[in-house]
């Protein structure tokens, strides 16, 4: 069961990481990934806030450019 926790934070992860490649590719402002994440489930937002604010600190890789 813990192996099974541990791919689904994982998964979750790669999932945060992907969405803010996206919001970067489309050049997404924060307050229009707010309007997108307010269409997803509570926690997914909050989790996604969360990730944002981690995040802010560290640069998103300039590798992918649109």
């Amino acid at each position: 069961m813990e192996k099974l926790a541990l791919l689904l934070l994982r998964i979750e992860k790669v999932d945060l990481l992907i969405d803010a490649v996206v919001y970067k590719l489309y050049g997404l402002t924060a307050e229009e990934i707010e309007i997108v994440e307010a269409d997803r489930p509570a926690a997914r937002a909050r989790r996604w806030r969360d990730h944002r604010e981690a995040s802010s600190t560290m640069a998103i890789s300039s590798s992918v450019n649109p």
